[in-house]
């Protein structure tokens, strides 16, 4: 395995304990840090830096590098077996109440359309807020799921804020493009 992360990323922090994990159990793993940048550097967003395209330049060479190295390590014939007791199970009986008495604080935000929604608009209404990213797979994969969620209570007042992490520009271009969006607010 070979893990391609960004230095300046937001998970950067997460590497040394996964690696520390997979060298444990006798993973052949190896990381590589992607020089100054971020997250998003192949995504080829407004903030785009030299650096940026630097790298995804890189990228190509790189892989396959990695790959050759990746190519010399025995690979299992099998997968194997996990044992039944490996996972404990639970079950969640209610959910835990936080910050009760503390008001959330107040959004103003403008979603693809232009529109702008005030959540001090919202107030006393039961409110979803989902903050997601566009170029993460479980974000949008979740997505139907608040709309089946949305349809199940839409005879009360529940409203679903989604936020984008990244700008409004690119959500324009993301709900032009996709059908998933039906009765959730995306901003």
């Amino acid at each position: 395995m070979v893990i391609y992360q960004p230095a300046m990323g937001s998970q950067r922090w997460r590497v040394n304990r996964v690696m520390s994990s997979l060298w444990q159990a006798g993973s052949p793993a190896y990381v590589y840090l992607v020089p100054d940048v971020k997250d998003w550097f192949i995504m080829g967003e407004d903030d785009y830096t030299e650096e940026d395209k630097q790298a995804v330049n890189r990228l190509p060479a790189q892989i396959s590098l990695l790959a050759k190295l990746l190519e010399h390590h025995p690979k299992p014939v099998s997968a194997m077996p996990l044992p039944k007791d490996s996972v404990p199970a639970g079950t969640i009986h209610t959910l835990v109440r936080d910050n009760e008495g503390k008001q959330a604080p107040e959004l103003n935000l403008t979603d693809c359309q232009g529109r702008r929604l005030n959540t001090r608009s919202l107030h006393g209404k039961v409110i979803l807020l989902n903050f997601w990213a566009s170029w993460c797979p479980p974000c949008v994969e979740e997505i139907p799921s608040l709309n089946r969620l949305k349809a199940h209570y839409e005879d009360r007042d529940l409203h679903i804020v989604s936020v984008d992490y990244r700008t409004v520009k690119r959500n324009r271009r993301y709900r032009h493009s996709s059908r998933i969006f039906q009765s959730i607010s995306l901003y």
